[in-house]
């Protein structure tokens, strides 16, 4: 996955601020960034992570999740 990619999924499940895709990632909001302007590449995890929440935003559950993950 790229910067790129990961942006583009953010904004297809509304994480409003690369912030707040941080917070749903449980990653460093610096981190973050970086991946997502190609600085570093995306881990693994961090890819897979990311099309959890794809998944679970296309199921409509993703307000439910960000609540039980208190974000």
């Amino acid at each position: 996955m790229t910067g790129e990619e990961l942006e583009a999924l953010r904004m297809r499940i509304g994480a409003p601020s690369q912030e707040a895709m941080a917070e749903l990632l449980q990653c460093d909001p610096v981190g973050y960034r970086r991946y997502a302007t190609g600085a570093r590449a995306v881990p693994r995890y961090v890819e897979r992570s990311a099309r959890v929440l794809e998944f679970v935003h296309e199921q409509g559950l993703l307000s439910q999740l960000a609540k039980w993950l208190e974000v």
